[in-house]
């Protein structure tokens, strides 16, 4: 804030007043954006198959996946387990009982697990669901309304994470989700190119991506093959072909989230990773989709000017303190900087306040940790894009050969 008094009253244009300039228009114009988006309206029907991959699941939320999923009433659920845990048996039982197809894989690994389940599917629109994800009553039925568009090729729903309040990491969680679809993946679909649909639950159409997955098995960045970022890719196949990508934001679903703080920054440096490394690796096509370029350009360029600011600030602090700077006005200086800040962020937070009036109290909580702990994330996660740790699960690859990747032995449960 006193960056753009200094400004006003002063005329110097800082790097900080560059930043606080630059933040305001990315979020303005994904707020303004997000005001032009409409859900799809239209009743429509198509026969659907749902791929559930399972791995070391809580076996109380994966009876809750599926019984969610059972009373939407699909055309077939096919429940894929990844890979060997001691909860095999119970996941065979739970699906069962829902009336899924049971199919095992040798190794844990969520790719091979997804193109099983698509080679499989007898219908052409498919919903990927994760094995902690719950649909809401009727959200199958809103989220075909996408598809009634032949131009479309993938949908994604409204995420809200489970049990938001329980912890304050379940919080901050649910508070981001909020925020990202109210905002960015509304803004993004309004120009029906959602960069990507949250791998919680995707549907596509599977004439669209069936001829893509080979190159899904094998994806490889710097020499490593990729074992994240499964659902930027699949979104992209879809948007370079030509068809779009939105969200019906009237489907909804709930998900989890970790429950431990490291458990929840693994997850976030994850996602960060495969962001910034599919980004780079769709580069030479994603400029044709120019809002939705910008906004993962802007979610790269952010936390590097972010950090830029601060050096310079530690800079000025060092070589100017001693002499022009007295305790006093440090102290005074902080306390605004804080205030600004929390201003700064609150009212982009808007959205969430009005829904969750109550959390107010834990605004400046939450803009610490936005600042110091998301923002390195994405600087961490920018120069360890090419690391392809799970992190959160321990996962088994293969050897990494074609051939095992995409024959991998499958088991077909009986009834």
């Amino acid at each position: 804030m006193f960056w753009i008094l200094d400004f006003i009253v002063n005329g110097n244009f800082t790097l900080g007043f560059a930043f606080i300039v630059y933040i305001w228009i990315v979020f303005m114009l994904r707020w303004l954006y997000s005001l032009r988006y409409k859900p799809f309206t239209e009743e429509y029907y198509e026969p659907v198959s749902v791929i559930v991959p399972v791995y070391k699941e809580n076996l109380k939320l994966f009876d809750n996946c599926l019984k969610s999923i059972y009373n939407e009433k699909p055309a077939e659920i096919m429940v894929v387990i990844n890979g060997h845990d001691e909860y095999e048996k119970e996941y065979e039982k739970i699906a069962k009982k829902y009336k899924a197809t049971v199919y095992n894989l040798d190794k844990a690994a969520k790719r091979p697990a997804i193109v099983l389940g698509v080679k499989k599917a007898k219908n052409d629109i498919l919903l990927l669901l994760d094995s902690d994800t719950v649909l809401k009553k009727g959200a199958l039925k809103e989220l075909l309304k996408a598809f009634k568009d032949p131009k479309v090729g993938g949908a994604t729903t409204t995420q809200k994470i489970i049990n938001a309040d329980k912890t304050i990491v379940r919080k901050f969680a649910g508070w981001m989700e909020d925020i990202r679809f109210a905002i960015s993946q509304k803004a993004q679909s309004s120009f029906g190119a959602v960069g990507c649909l949250p791998g919680r639950a995707i549907a596509f159409r599977k004439s669209i991506i069936e001829d893509s997955l080979d190159d899904f098995l094998n994806e490889r960045f710097m020499g490593q093959l990729c074992t994240s970022g499964d659902d930027r890719f699949l979104t992209s196949v879809v948007l370079k072909k030509g068809y779009k990508t939105v969200l019906q934001s009237t489907a909804e679903v709930y998900t989890n989230c970790p429950d431990t703080f490291g458990g929840f920054l693994k997850q976030q440096l994850r996602w960060a990773r495969s962001s910034r490394r599919e980004t780079l690796m769709n580069f030479k096509w994603l400029w044709k989709k120019p809002f939705t370029f910008f906004s993962y350009i802007s979610d790269i360029i952010t936390p590097f000017f972010f950090f830029a600011v601060e050096i310079n600030v530690i800079w000025q602090l060092v070589v100017y303190g001693g002499r022009f700077v007295n305790v006093g006005q440090f102290i005074f200086d902080t306390i605004f900087a804080l205030f600004a800040m929390n201003l700064s962020i609150g009212l982009k937070q808007l959205h969430h306040l009005k829904i969750n009036p109550d959390d107010i109290k834990f605004l400046p909580l939450y803009s610490l940790f936005m600042t110091l702990v998301m923002t390195p994330i994405g600087i961490i996660g920018f120069f360890t894009m090419a690391d392809q740790s799970w992190m959160s699960r321990n996962v088994v690859w293969s050897d990494g050969t074609k051939e095992s990747l995409v024959s991998p032995k499958v088991k077909v449960a009986s009834d």
